[in-house]
């Protein structure tokens, strides 16, 4: 409505317009009379727009944290996926230190999952091309055949989650901090146009 809507000086004449009554106004004009009559009618709208979209953006925001909360707590809570971690833990400190020993274990930046079936066995695997993906499956499987299965199960909420953007949710409550600060600046520069007591500079 606030792109589509005449511009103040517009507005000032239709307002002018309809007070003289003469020539009478068009039926679109006089659909328009009674906005003239409100001032500062663009920052109104767009006070009315923010309040119109707050609760429906609150809610989606409010569900996608939700969202990732409850990954956040699968994580925490996933008996396979420390498993999966204490055996890469192995692995890490075997292949680059040459040692397995738990009080001198060197951490692993956990980014290098990502990386397990790039890092591969060019002889002495069970099977052509064997990764260090394959060595955490195997291990896995040989100690709870249902490992795959279950770690699915314990971490069904981290695929929805993985989808949620929190730079964007990041974003909007910039915004929308940035435009409640503009509204309560703009209601206090203007607050007899607005029905309230123009307040003296302090």
């Amino acid at each position: 409505l606030s792109k589509v809507m005449p511009d103040p000086a517009q507005m000032a004449q239709l307002k002018l317009a309809s007070q003289q009554k003469d020539p009478p106004l068009r039926d679109v004009e006089q659909a328009l009379a009674p906005f003239a009559q409100l001032g500062r009618l663009q920052e109104r709208l767009k006070a009315l727009t923010l309040a119109a979209n707050l609760v429906p953006s609150e809610q989606s925001f409010l569900a996608q944290l939700k969202k990732v909360s409850a990954a956040c707590q699968e994580i925490c809570d996933s008996h396979i996926l420390k498993n999966v971690l204490a055996t890469v833990l192995v692995m890490y400190n075997y292949v680059n230190f040459g040692q397995v020993n738990r009080t001198d274990a060197r951490a692993f930046d956990i980014a290098n999952l990502l990386q397990l079936s790039e890092f591969r066995s060019d002889k002495g695997g069970p099977f052509p091309r064997f990764s260090a993906l394959h060595y955490v499956a195997t291990r896995l499987l040989d100690e709870t055949p249902q490992s795959a299965r279950s770690l699915q199960e314990e971490l069904s909420q981290v695929q929805g989650a993985a989808g949620v953007c929190l730079c964007s949710v990041e974003v909007y409550i910039k915004e929308l901090r940035t435009d409640i600060k503009g509204l309560l600046e703009e209601q206090r520069a203007n607050a007899k146009v607005y029905g309230g007591e123009e307040k003296p500079p302090t």
